[in-house]
């Protein structure tokens, strides 16, 4: 891991501090195992997942230029923010996950780590989580489904291919 990314991974963890001093957040100090779990369970093409063959995809293309970080114009951050929970309430529903289930995060540059918490608490941090500069990853244990956020500006979303 590079110094920016270590200092990137210690900013989120910083921005997470009481909701992992409550015991509400897990960190799982090695991701690997997460995504071996993502690999095994959906169909990549080079790097990243080939959603073309993943059931009940959707997804949203966001501006990144507008993003949180990025946006000269609060109505542009707002719009911006807006349709990253937005996706992400639809995809709770669509998936039928209560905001006390456990759902797993990590990525694939910035963080090293994996989270576990609660879906409510996600939602809590997730603009923290999705603006890392980084693919990040949404899954439950199950790997039932996945949420992708990239830095391009997209978020996926499919159920595991049978």
């Amino acid at each position: 891991m590079s110094h920016y990314q270590n200092i990137l991974e210690e900013e989120l963890l910083q921005a997470l501090q009481s909701d992992i001093n409550s015991g509400s957040i897990r960190v799982i100090s090695e991701s690997q195992q997460y995504a071996d779990l993502i690999s095994q369970n959906f169909p990549f093409v080079g790097n990243k997942i080939d959603w073309s063959k993943v059931p009940g995809h959707t997804v949203a293309q966001l501006d990144w230029r507008k993003g949180y970080m990025h946006a000269e114009k609060s109505i542009e951050k707002l719009e911006y923010i807006d349709a990253i929970f937005s996706f992400f309430d639809n995809i709770l529903r669509k998936t039928h996950t209560p905001d006390v289930t456990d759902l797993i995060v990590l990525g694939d540059g910035t963080m090293d780590i994996a989270l576990q918490l609660p879906a409510g608490i996600l939602r809590k941090h997730l603009l923290d989580v999705v603006e890392l500069p980084q693919h990040t990853y949404i899954i439950p244990p199950d790997v039932s489904w996945c949420l992708t956020y990239t830095t391009e500006g997209y978020m996926d979303f499919g159920f595991r291919p049978d």
